[in-house]
């Protein structure tokens, strides 16, 4: 049976997430037709709207699961959860082609999302993070979004926040 991007992949037992890990949303700024939209712009249009978008290989996205969200050259900037996950529809397609984005297939409803007081660099943490194995290499390690990490690595960038969870 040929798999088809019109339903959301099956997630099995075997790939979910256990119920202590979360994940990292890597953004960035984008390169619009219209000009540039920087990364700040991206996080808060998307937080107004409670939604983020995925591509279909995103098998990790299950409801309630942490997210802390990473700019890439700054740090992590923002935390929330997965509400709901669902395709894209019309209107989502829409808004995403505005942006110049066409290979997003999955889309989260956003819940407790806030953006952090001050940015949470990762440097210093570097050699404390389980899901970094090659420490020197450590950004080629948030070069693809989501990102699985467990609940120690979760709590140890959280701490270092004064917001919390």
């Amino acid at each position: 049976m040929a798999s088809s991007f019109s339903k959301v992949p099956h997630v099995s037992r075997e790939t979910t997430i256990g119920q202590t890990d979360a994940l990292i949303v890597v953004y960035g700024p984008l390169s619009c037709a219209s000009g540039p939209v920087s990364a700040s712009t991206v996080l808060q249009s998307l937080f107004d709207r409670s939604m983020w978008f995925f591509s279909a290989r995103s098998r990790y996205l299950v409801p309630n699961t942490p997210l802390l969200f990473y700019e890439t050259r700054r740090g992590i900037t923002a935390i929330g959860r997965v509400g709901t996950v669902e395709n894209v529809g019309q209107g989502d397609t829409a808004f995403l082609n505005s942006w110049g984005i066409s290979n997003y297939k999955i889309k989260i409803s956003l819940k407790k999302t806030r953006v952090l007081p001050a940015v949470i660099s990762m440097l210093p943490i570097i050699d404390q993070l389980d899901f970094i194995r090659n420490k020197r290499y450590w950004a080629s390690y948030l070069q693809r979004s989501p990102v699985r990490i467990t609940q120690h690595d979760y709590d140890l960038i959280v701490s270092r926040s004064n917001d919390g969870d």
